[in-house]
């Protein structure tokens, strides 16, 4: 008994390791198949990450460009304040310009006057 499932088991381990040319050309087609899935696989995988990166710059890029239009929107605003201030600073100084004009308008013409009511009399210097 022991002699027969020893020859069954010999029997099976011949059959099992001489394969037919036809049966070693599927398992050898098989197997290249697997390996060109596999290296399909991890050429995506691959282009997969190189775009996942490329997003993550773009990323990186709009954060970088949205920040700089926030720091020109800030001073787009503090430039505009500063613009207004100058303009009410110069329209101030252009009415304290006309009052001191028309001041010493009123003074020349009060010297003026006072001159030709004393006659030709020489003004003190």
């Amino acid at each position: 008994m022991r002699r027969i499932l020893l020859s069954i088991s010999g029997l099976a381990l011949a059959c099992a390791t001489s394969s037919s040319p036809t049966h070693l050309s599927e398992t050898q087609r098989a197997q290249k198949d697997a390996q060109q899935g596999y290296q399909d696989a991890a050429n995506s995988q691959k282009h997969a990450s190189d775009e996942q990166q490329k997003a993550e710059q773009a990323q990186q890029d709009v954060y970088a460009a949205e920040k700089a239009l926030a720091d020109a929107h800030t001073r787009l605003k503090l430039q505009r304040s500063k613009a207004a201030q100058a303009q009410r600073e110069a329209g101030q100084a252009g009415r304290d310009s006309q009052e001191s004009s028309a001041r010493s308008q009123d003074e020349a013409t009060m010297l003026q006057s006072g001159d030709a009511n004393a006659g030709s009399a020489p003004v003190p210097r």
